[in-house]
């Protein structure tokens, strides 16, 4: 398993998005965490999520890791909103891999993606208003007129003290041999969308491998695309690339 990550800071003013790592003889945990601009502690927030996360998993005894990713999940939701109370928030997505077996947590629109024989699947949801009203009114959803700055509003955060909506992996996920993982801030799938990262990873992986270069220049390609963005504002992207 190969793993690397990159971040930009877009043409925000700072980086309110954060990347955690960490590895023992149980897997690799990984935490993609992204601060909401709209709140005064977003780095904060962030930082801490991802960081606790990683932190609590490195010293983590026999407890079962599903039971671990969402009751941590928990808690950074209560810690966060008593520590900054409305001024803090903000979203996660936390994945375990343990061999070939993948397990997550995500709150908020931080996505996780498996790309697999060409094909780009995203597993977690976005959990805004869009989701809500999806869920809600299934297809008569697509006659309410909404703003689309309303429909990606999220419902659903670390730091709202109580979560309203949170993604949790039913059991292991069975990875296969060459499956490449993406775990990632808004920033990157909002600034080239799904077609246009599964477009650059066809050109590094294919159904039987890596077809050259490495994990490493995969991930250069997808943040090189955001930056040479020009002519608008691009957010905070921060992702983590493994290969299986």
């Amino acid at each position: 398993m190969e793993w690397v990550k990159r971040q930009f800071i877009g043409t925000r003013r700072t980086q309110q998005d954060s990347i955690e790592v960490g590895g023992t003889e149980k897997g690799l945990l990984i935490a993609v965490c992204d601060g909401m601009g709209s709140k005064e502690k977003a780095a904060e927030s962030s930082h801490y999520a991802a960081q606790t996360m990683v932190q609590g998993y490195l010293t983590l005894g026999s407890a079962d890791i599903s039971e671990y990713l969402s009751e941590v999940a928990e808690k950074i939701d209560s810690d966060i909103y008593e520590q900054f109370g409305g001024d803090g928030g903000t979203t996660g997505v936390f994945i375990h891999v343990n061999g070939r077996e993948l397990r997550w947590v995500s709150v908020g629109d931080s996505r996780l993606y498996i790309y697999r024989n060409n094909v780009l699947t995203p597993i977690t949801h976005d959990h805004n208003y869009k989701y809500v009203l999806d869920n809600e009114l299934g297809e008569a959803s697509a006659a309410v007129n909404t703003e689309k700055d309303q429909s990606e509003s999220l419902v659903s955060y670390l730091g709202m003290g109580g979560l309203y909506l949170i993604d949790v992996s039913a059991g292991p996920l069975t990875l296969c041999e060459n499956d490449v993982l993406l775990v990632t801030s808004d920033g990157l799938y909002k600034a080239i969308h799904d077609e246009g990262i599964r477009f650059v990873l066809s050109k590094h992986f294919a159904a039987n491998g890596l077809l050259h270069g490495d994990v490493g220049t995969a991930a250069d390609d997808l943040i090189n695309c955001v930056k040479v963005i020009d002519g608008r504002k691009v957010d905070n992207t921060s992702f983590v690339l493994v290969k299986i």
